[in-house]
């Protein structure tokens, strides 16, 4: 290879260079060791465009659950809002009708 350019090199720098890309060879071909996975876990997202739709449905559902929730708040108010208001007719109608029948 180097021997060929006329480029005086040592013998063991060749055969350091010969392992090297032996190595770098070999390790195309081994077989990668598998992790151990929790079988009930679904499978991982694999593309990036799965774990950017996955992000993005997590924060649509995060906002909407905010929203629902001011929603829920501000319907609590117009039940107490309501309360009152039919409390206070109540009111109203028995003072009338007590106020008719005393004449």
């Amino acid at each position: 290879m180097l021997e060929r350019m006329d480029i005086p090199v040592s013998r063991s720098a060749l055969l350091f260079i010969h392992k090297y890309h032996m190595n770098q060879y070999k390790k195309m071909y081994l077989k990668k060791a598998k992790r151990i996975r929790d079988p009930n876990l679904p499978p991982p997202p694999t593309l990036l465009s799965q774990v950017k739709v996955i992000k993005d449905v997590q924060h649509s559902n995060e906002s909407l659950a905010a929203m629902v929730q001011r929603q829920q708040e501000q319907i609590d108010l117009l039940k107490s809002k309501l309360n009152r208001y039919e409390y206070r007719l109540d009111q109203l109608t028995s003072y009338l009708k007590t106020a008719k029948n005393s004449k």
